[in-house]
């Protein structure tokens, strides 16, 4: 089984210094949503992530590892 299919949004301002990241699970046990900006070289990113219904004990030890859990979520924080 995979773990899901996912969009990842860049969008690039016009003068270039600044791209935004929207990440999004389109389909999957392992639903993940967060958005961000890589800026002078730095990668900033938040969001989280949760096991869909019924996959929660599956994925509960992935969920450890992706970020700082505050219940059935996991907090990503990059940057």
């Amino acid at each position: 089984d995979t773990l899901g299919s996912y969009r990842l949004l860049l969008h690039g301002s016009e003068r270039g210094d600044t791209t935004q990241i929207s990440l999004s699970t389109t389909e999957g046990a392992l639903q993940i949503i967060g958005n961000g900006q890589w800026a002078a070289s730095r990668l900033r990113f938040n969001g989280q992530a949760s096991a869909a219904p019924g996959s929660e004990a599956a994925l509960s030890n992935l969920l450890n590892l992706i970020g700082r859990r505050q219940g059935a979520l996991s907090l990503i924080t990059i940057g």
